[in-house]
């Protein structure tokens, strides 16, 4: 059930920057389609997962206590 609340908020995020980059590219690049517009179609499928997986790393990581302090 979670794994499915997870997926259906990342498709929901996913569909919006998608839509966003398509209408951008329509109205910049006058319909062309180059490496760059693939890229950001790229980058709004990545991102979100990237994230996720940044935040659960940070939570659930150790973090490594050092007796000199901060440096």
């Amino acid at each position: 059930m979670l794994l499915t609340i997870f997926l259906a908020f990342y498709a929901l995020v996913v569909i919006i920057f998608l839509d966003n980059t398509l209408r951008e590219g329509e109205t910049v690049g006058a319909g062309r389609w180059d490496a760059m517009r693939f890229l950001g179609l790229g980058a709004c499928l990545a991102w979100p997962i990237l994230l996720a997986y940044t935040i659960i790393i940070a939570r659930f990581r150790p973090v490594p206590q050092s007796s000199r302090g901060i440096l």
